[in-house]
């Protein structure tokens, strides 16, 4: 990971052949934000920017991205316990909805860390199928935030295996510090 947070290892699906990193600008450095996005390299490429809003396209969008903090170096951050980050984590979910509902609800533990793991209901959305799973951990002394997406307006392939598949690839991932 960029400006020596640390490095990630986790199990990916082999049909996430493309990987992309950029930083997504912010009106301050504070607020810049890396991503790290994995996806199917048949899928559009949509590099968010906190300067220009582009929707996801309504098909063809099954990915994860990884952010984290653009700020130049980790060390203590605002985040203490997991606690917090889960209610930081549920609190982003329900920006738009404050009503929104979770199929998924909880905090994990895998290898030496935990994670904060939301999987929000959608029921007013363009595309007909849409899953989710946001993640969230301290690592560092930073907020790292793992946003599993799949959007579609036909079924595909084990989508209803999304969360779980998901979930799979947080229990296989392992954190290494940088010191």
């Amino acid at each position: 990971m960029k400006n020596n947070l640390g490095d990630i290892t986790m199990e990916m699906p082999a049909r996430w052949d493309t990987t992309l990193q950029w930083t997504d600008y912010s009106c301050n450095a504070e607020s810049d934000r890396i991503k790290y996005r994995f996806q199917q390299r048949s899928n559009p490429v949509v590099l968010e920017s906190g300067f220009i809003f582009s929707n996801y396209p309504e098909d063809s969008v099954n990915q994860l991205t990884i952010m984290h903090s653009g700020a130049a170096a980790p060390g203590p951050g605002g985040w203490k316990t997991m606690a917090e980050v889960h209610v930081g984590n549920k609190y982003y979910c329900t920006l738009l909805d404050a009503n929104t509902q979770f199929s998924l609800d909880t905090i994990i533990r895998a290898g030496q860390d935990s994670f904060s793991i939301l999987a929000p209901v959608f029921t007013d959305t363009t595309a007909y199928y849409h899953r989710e799973v946001r993640v969230a951990t301290i690592m560092n002394g930073q907020l790292l935030e793992f946003e599993f997406k799949l959007l579609s307006k036909t079924p595909q392939p084990g989508m209803n295996r999304f969360t779980g598949e998901a979930l799979g690839i947080i229990r296989s991932t392992r954190l290494k510090y940088q010191r």
